[in-house]
């Protein structure tokens, strides 16, 4: 039953109860389905606060994660109304990504959410060639951050955003990235050091 399984999201509302939103999850799920043929413009659900946005994202990721036959990955992001650097943003949003693709890769709704970091990812066992390759990206991925002669955030944050489509074009595993609160990202995420962003708080 549909109802009893593990959900990758938790949601805040009861799984009977969602019915209101029926048919715009079926043509979101449908747009999700369609980026594996690459036929899935980008999109934005435009609503006031407290619309329920973030309850139809959370329903509609925990339903396309349990669909692999699609092999589309759902990568959830959810921006914090808080002030951080691109530097930790950054970090965040890689470890986010790999560790929600190789979830989907291997069905595994619990590792979906965990806290786990990228070295950890690393050693998580599977035979999924898709996660043998993300296993790479992760270790390129790493390389550079750490790398104390490359401090241009700004570059490597540009170049992350191209890494689903990379992986997804390698692994046959496409990725639909949803970002709720989108519109944040412009007024939380600041390309300064920590000293600067101390200022700003």
């Amino acid at each position: 039953m549909e109802s009893e399984k593990i959900l990758p999201v938790e949601e805040m509302v009861a799984y009977d109860e969602f019915t209101d939103r029926v048919e715009i999850l079926r043509e979101l799920t449908d747009w999700v389905k369609n980026i594996q043929r690459m036929a899935a413009p980008s999109t934005a659900i435009i609503a006031p606060r407290r619309m329920g946005k973030t309850v139809l994202l959370d329903r509609l990721v925990n339903t396309v994660f349990y669909q692999p036959e699609n092999r589309v990955a759902p990568f959830y992001m959810r921006i914090k109304r808080e002030e951080t650097t691109l530097r930790e943003f950054l970090l965040e949003y890689a470890t986010t990504f790999f560790r929600q693709f190789i979830a989907y890769c291997d069905q595994d709704p619990l590792l979906y959410g965990s806290q786990i970091r990228l070295e950890q990812l690393l050693k998580h066992p599977s035979t999924h060639k898709a996660v043998t390759m993300a296993k790479e990206f992760i270790e390129d991925f790493l390389q550079q951050y750490r790398d104390e002669e490359f401090k241009d955030t700004r570059n490597q944050w540009d170049g992350f955003i191209r890494v689903p489509e990379r992986l997804g074009s390698y692994s046959g595993i496409r990725v639909a990235v949803i970002i709720d609160e989108f519109q944040d990202m412009k007024f939380y995420i600041h390309n300064v050091d920590e000293q600067d962003l101390e200022r700003i708080r």
